[in-house]
């Protein structure tokens, strides 16, 4: 008996949905490839898994791994996006460090922005900023030595000695 084309068994009958031997064919998809087949480790989708209907939000996969066309949103916000271009990893909005706002790491035009600087070591006296005038570094210390070059207001000092020159360049002290 007949269905009427707007009944499910009539949506069934206008797609042609065949389950053979060998997988599930769908007819828009393929007479001769089934779209869905398994084995004794997985179920296999041949082609691609499209969301909400938009070919930007293909999943697809290759001989390297899983391919997520246009790329992973992050809690429905435009400005959390991961994507890939042909140099790399691209992370538009930045890196949100331990989810504090000055902890969150950007790039411009010129380089990588890391405000409040870079703490090594877990030791605050260990930090790496910069101001308007250069960078910034606290207690240098060059290699084991136990010596450090540090700086107060009359001057550069490495260790308890403070350097300094003469009008020509050469060490005074």
């Amino acid at each position: 008996m007949a269905h009427p084309q707007n009944s499910p068994r009539g949506l069934f009958a206008k797609g042609r949905i065949n389950v053979g031997s060998t997988g599930v064919f769908f007819t828009a998809y393929s007479t001769t490839s089934a779209l869905l087949t398994a084995n004794s480790t997985s179920l296999k989708l041949a082609g691609g898994v499209q969301l909400s209907g938009k070919s930007t939000s293909k999943i697809t996969g290759d001989s390297t791994g899983i391919v997520l066309a246009g790329g992973i949103k992050l809690s429905n916000k435009s400005t959390a996006t991961i994507t890939g271009n042909s140099t790399g990893i691209v992370l538009v909005g930045g890196v949100k460090v331990s989810n504090k706002t000055t902890g969150v790491i950007t790039a411009n035009s010129t380089g990588i922005k890391v405000p409040g600087g870079i703490i090594l070591s877990n030791k605050s006296t260990a930090k790496i900023t910069g101001n308007s005038t250069g960078i910034v570094i606290q207690g240098l210390k060059i290699g084991s030595c136990s010596t450090v070059f540090t700086v107060n207001s009359t001057g550069v000092k490495l260790g308890s000695r403070y350097v300094s020159t003469n009008t020509t360049g050469n060490a005074a002290t």
